[in-house]
């Protein structure tokens, strides 16, 4: 808990508020909102046997209001109470995957990083369709490659022949 209360800390009670002045009397408003609280996004396992942090608070920074994802504003406390009250806390952020070779246990490990824009993430509502590299090709039911004029290149030996094998 903080000595004393600073403009621009959080509180959560129905809805998140955001001090724009010190209150007079910090601890009777500390009865009535709680305490501060503070924003961190996370990857959590389903089986809760981990938590990744995502962002920590200095971290939270944009908000996409577009669901096709190109406009997006500097983060405000309307758009975290969006977050909290219409989505109850979930959110999506652009991250990358970097591989991790752990030779002791001799497996490949993935960790998740965010993709920062001015040091900041940028977060989404849950109705983020996402910008995947290959959704153009992606028509709902099956891969289909991009239409290429190179098809004859392609070997079609018929692999049910043992022939090569003499």
């Amino acid at each position: 808990m903080p000595d004393d209360l600073e403009i621009g800390m959080y509180f959560f009670t129905d809805r998140i508020i955001q001090l724009d002045k010190v209150p007079h009397n910090q601890g009777i408003f500390m009865q009535e909102y709680g305490y501060p609280v503070e924003f961190y996004l996370v990857d959590e396992d389903p089986n809760q046997r981990w938590t990744n942090v995502l962002a920590t608070p200095q971290q939270i920074g944009w908000f996409d209001f577009d669901p096709d994802g190109e406009d997006f504003a500097e983060m405000t406390v309307d758009h975290l109470n969006i977050i909290a009250l219409e989505y109850e806390g979930w959110c999506q952020i652009d991250v990358f995957h970097e591989s991790l070779d752990d030779d002791e246990a001799h497996d490949d490990y993935i960790k998740v990083l965010p993709e920062l824009l001015e040091g900041k993430v940028i977060i989404h509502t849950m109705d983020y369709e996402g910008d995947f590299e290959d959704q153009d090709d992606w028509d709902g039911e099956e891969w289909q490659w991009e239409d290429d004029d190179d098809e004859d290149e392609y070997d079609e030996t018929d692999l049910d022949d043992d022939t090569w094998k003499e």
